[in-house]
């Protein structure tokens, strides 16, 4: 729903947040001031603006590809800045590396860039991108204030319990100009596929140089990698108030798919869950869609609250939020029994404590040996290193299936000095393929009736029957009907 309270849908024409899909159009201005000669990406920042030496080695190709070695923030999304400030304040910061040599993913950097473009260009950064290309393209409701967002429903941002105000912001807000948080729809964003698929803003030339992958698979504003269905040029986008965006074009297939989203699920940006999954449906794989459910009130719904002990030791937690009920499971045999995980586990389990435990203590040569592209390790520890912060401790909680298909993840619970964060490593057979900030599974669990319920998790797609034993209006149990039928005593 765009406006929940209002019982107002979403549709192709509806207004969302697209976060960082932003820095494809700050890309594509670059390349467009260069196709008119106003600058080449190899120049260096100080040809521009004022840079202190550390920074004057810093070349425009850097900044577009994430190794500038430039801080990350600025600052919160929404606090009112201004250019110079936000520009002052990357600048007097110091270098994380020397430029060129490493990959760090900046937000910063693309705010040099939205500064670069106003500098050489004499527009405002957005005057620049609505007039050279979104107006060329026909992307009318596409940007930060210029748009007349009153012709448009523009969605409400909804995490898991609150329901945020609309979209629509006052700007200036320089913390994220040029890197993120602009607002467009479904219908722009496939105006914006059709002008590069038929070289209507960039030329062939421009857009090779925007598809070529540096470091880490980045390109200029796009990711890049090489799939079993072609090339993919994808990007996202989310913000933690409830917006997520995803766009991803299967070159070679001619496939174009936008997920723009305005909810979260289970602590996690929702693009970020379903992707793969509306992707497969693009190209035939079939998934489960849970069947009708009926509506019980939230007194009814609180007598299956409650903690279910498993004869394995494991634990089945139900809670309940907003009227609907969740599950979270604790023990590796309760995430088998759930989620159905076919690998070993157990040992997947090991052998991320054996290397995780290095890798606090500085030593990254079992991280290296399972990492499926080794050119990733140095950006792996400075993600472990600087991002987290100091390490106190650290449990592995088990491995499930991921949201992709033949990936494993599995979940670390890392206790840091101001509290605690799970992340997930990405298990594709015996490499590690990615690492991330992760959530413990959550499942939601829906009536059917007043004792059969439906387990349902959207990322795997994955559905699992539970029926609870109730005696004299009292929940004493459940069943999980996996590949077996397995009965949870309830605690108290």
């Amino acid at each position: 729903m765009a406006v929940k309270d209002k019982g107002i849908v979403n549709t192709e024409k509806t207004v969302f947040g697209i976060g960082s899909l932003t820095k494809q159009f700050t890309a594509a201005a670059v390349l467009k001031l260069e196709m008119d000669g106003k600058l080449n990406t190899g120049d260096v920042l100080g040809e521009y603006l004022d840079t202190p030496k550390d920074k004057s080695g810093i070349e425009i190709h850097h900044l577009l590809t994430h190794t500038a070695g430039l801080i990350n923030y600025t600052g919160e999304d929404y606090k009112i800045a201004y250019r110079e400030e936000s520009i002052e304040k990357i600048l007097n910061s110091p270098l994380l590396f020397f430029p060129g040599e490493n990959f760090k993913y900046s937000n910063a950097g693309y705010t040099m860039l939205a500064a670069l473009i106003e500098v050489v260009s004499g527009l405002p950064y957005e005057e620049y991108v609505y007039e050279h290309l979104f107006n060329p393209a026909g992307m009318e409701f596409t940007g930060y204030a210029i748009p007349d967002w009153d012709n448009r429903v523009v969605a409400h941002w909804y995490t898991d319990t609150d329901n945020q105000n609309a979209l629509k912001k006052f700007y200036p807000y320089w913390n994220i100009m040029g890197n993120g948080e602009m607002l467009s729809t479904v219908e722009d964003l496939y105006k914006w596929y059709e002008s590069l698929k038929h070289d209507i803003i960039l030329s062939k030339k421009a857009q090779e140089k925007l598809f070529t992958p540096f470091l880490n698979d980045y390109a200029y504003g796009w990711e890049v990698t090489d799939t079993e269905k072609g090339t993919l040029i994808r990007h996202g986008g989310a913000n933690d108030l409830g917006s997520s965006a995803e766009v991803a074009w299967w070159h070679d297939k001619d496939v174009f798919m936008v997920c723009l989203c305005n909810q979260w699920y289970g602590g996690t940006a929702l693009t970020y869950v379903v992707k793969d999954k509306i992707g497969g449906t693009m190209f035939g794989e079939q998934y489960p869609i849970p069947p009708e459910v009926v509506r019980l009130d939230s007194e009814a719904l609180m007598k299956y609250v409650g903690d279910y002990n498993l004869p394995s030791g494991g634990r089945i937690t139900i809670s309940m939020e907003n009227n609907s009920l969740f599950l979270q499971a604790k023990g590796q045999n309760t995430l088998d029994l759930l989620f159905s995980c076919e690998a070993d586990s157990k040992r997947l389990n090991a052998h991320s404590h054996k290397i995780f435990d290095a890798a606090v203590k500085g030593d990254y040569e079992p991280f290296l040996r399972v990492l499926l592209d080794r050119k990733r390790v140095q950006r792996f520890r400075m993600f472990i290193e600087g991002d987290i912060g100091k390490i106190e401790g650290f449990d592995v909680l088990g491995t499930i299936p991921f949201t992709r298909k033949d990936v494993l993840e599995t979940l670390i619970h890392i206790t840091v000095q101001d509290g605690s964060i799970t992340l997930g490593l990405l298990w594709e057979k015996d490499h590690i393929m990615g690492m991330r900030i992760a959530e413990n599974p959550v499942m939601y669990v829906n009536p059917l009736s007043d004792v059969q319920f439906l387990g349902y998790h959207l990322g795997m797609a994955k559905n699992i029957d539970i029926k609870f034993d109730i005696r004299e209006n009292v929940t004493t149990g459940l069943t999980v009907y996996g590949k077996v039928a397995v009965y949870a005593q309830k605690s108290g």
